[in-house]
Order: C-alpha cells, then structure tokens, then sequence
C-alpha cells in the first residue's frame, strides 16, 4: 500500500461522505424550489432525481432508524446505502463503487462522525484495509497481506496521517493471525474508540 494509494483511497472516503451530504441537499433543494423531483409513491418514502419515472433515492423507515438507499448511476439498483437514527445522525454506510451490486466500502460513525471505514478491496467479502479516524480526521490506515506462498508469513502494513495526510511511508508487521482473525481481532479493538 503506498502513499499514493492511500491518499486516493483517503480522498475517495471524504468525497464518499460529501455525496452523501450533496444527495440529501439535491433532493431539499428540488423539493423546496418546486422542480419536479418525482415521487414515486404516495407516502413520500421514493424520490425520481432524473425524471425518468425510475426510483433515485429510497428511503425505508424503522421504530429506531431509517435507511437512505442512493442509485448513483440510474440503474435502478442501489449504489449507497445509508443508515441514520431518528436524531438525523448517520450511523453507518456502504458504497459500491465499481457498480457491481456489492458494497466494497463501509463506514462507521459516532455522533455524526466518521470513525472507521472498511475496504474490501480484494472483494472476498471481507475488509482488507481498515481507516481509522479520531473526530472525524484520518490517523492511520492499516492493510492485510496474505501470505504468497508457503514459507512466508502474513503481515500488515500501516501508514501514519496528521491532517488526513500521510507522514510515514508504510510499515510493516509480521502476523501469525488469518485474515479471518485479524479482521475480527481488529473489530474488537476498534468498537472501544
């Protein structure tokens, strides 16, 4: 994982974020101005952005949270999910990026905030790169490499940030851990921040 990967990988997680915040805006924008954002239902819950009496933006409410479900590229197939509270603070988000109906990118917020974001960048269905932020500011970025063949060993690589940028080249840490552990072993320690 070299900087560069990490910086485009950073910059892909606040533009992430900033999309979430412009859909949201885009549809208060056309609904306030009285442009024809179509609805598609009688009880408000679907949105038409484009007006080609497709669903853009749907929305599905429970007793303590509702999801937000975004199609980006109008295919009429969810390309970001968002779930908020009832306080209107986003608890967490996917986003498929590569548009093939699964999600490679998830993230984790607290109080509104951005604390962790997961890459599965591999697509096994597992996260391989782990973000991890301190109010809402990048502090590291952490990769696992399986091992390549039979004499070597697994190992992870961190990159340090200050400011969401990188001030260290990647560092590497040898571990005995399969990916399956390291990624349940990271979970744990992370739910504590």
């Amino acid at each position: 994982m070299d900087s560069q990967l990490i910086v485009k990988l950073r910059n892909k997680m606040s533009f992430n974020l900033l999309r979430v915040k412009l859909v949201v805006l885009s549809a208060f924008i056309l609904l306030s101005c009285g442009q024809s954002a179509q609805q598609s239902t009688q009880d408000d819950t679907s949105l038409d952005l484009n007006s080609d009496g497709k669903v853009d933006v749907h929305y599905e409410y429970g007793n303590s949270s509702y999801i937000e479900l975004v199609d980006r590229n109008f295919d009429t197939v969810a390309d970001e999910s968002h779930k908020f509270g009832l306080d209107n603070k986003i608890i967490k988000s996917k986003f498929d990026d590569d548009f093939d109906g699964k999600a490679e990118t998830t993230s984790f917020y607290k109080d509104g905030t951005n604390y962790l974001s997961l890459v599965d960048e591999d697509v096994d269905g597992e996260p391989d790169l782990f973000f991890v932020y301190k109010s809402g500011v990048l502090k590291y970025a952490e990769k696992y490499y399986e091992r390549t063949d039979t004499g070597s060993q697994s190992k992870v690589g961190r990159v340090e940030f200050k400011f969401g940028y990188p001030i260290s080249e990647e560092k590497f840490k040898k571990t005995s851990l399969t990916k399956e552990e390291f990624v349940e072993s990271y979970m744990s320690k992370v739910s504590k921040l």
